[in-house]
């Protein structure tokens, strides 16, 4: 970006000069000295217009990437739209860019999607707490299971020993 403060003391140096030559009587002016106050002005007023052209410049180049990023942010949304209503676009042009779409319609299907999403995210909060659910009942059942694969071990083992002490199995 250009230094517009160095134009702008310029320019005021200028205005200094400048004055300085109108306060001098105009029989004090030569044709020199017009000279010079036509060729400061002019260089003044081509720094702060080259300083303004640059600043300008800058600008649009902010501008324009802002609008590409926005384009493509819009684009997308657009897309997203398109598939999530179905629509078909009433033709397809050569470069694979769409035609015309009733853009209003599609937006008025999305808003009335938004029931349907949110009961999915409530079915889905719901599974998700059953699952939970089973996945403790789970837990549980395995933690029995084990407790009653020892128990059951425990119990064949007294059953061996008092097997042992009758004469019928001795």
């Amino acid at each position: 970006m250009p230094d517009l403060d160095l134009a702008e003391e310029q320019a005021d140096e200028y205005a200094r000069r400048f004055h300085q030559l109108l306060s001098s009587s105009p029989t004090e002016l030569t044709g020199k000295d017009l000279e010079a106050i036509a060729r400061v002005h002019r260089d003044a007023c081509a720094r702060l217009a080259a300083a303004e052209l640059l600043s300008t410049r800058a600008e649009l180049v902010t501008v324009r990437a802002g609008s590409d990023l926005l384009g493509a942010a819009i684009a997308e949304y657009n897309s997203i739209a398109l598939a999530a209503t179905g629509t078909v676009p009433d033709m397809l042009r050569g470069d694979g860019t769409t035609g015309h779409v009733d853009w209003q319609g599609v937006w008025e299907q999305v808003a009335e999607l938004r029931p349907h999403l949110d009961a999915a995210h409530k079915r889905i909060g719901g599974l998700e707490a059953e699952r939970d659910g089973y996945t403790e009942t789970a837990r549980q059942a395995t933690a029995l299971g084990i407790d009653q694969a020892a128990r059951i071990a425990e119990l064949e083992h007294r059953v061996g020993i008092l097997e042992g002490l009758d004469p019928e199995h001795a």
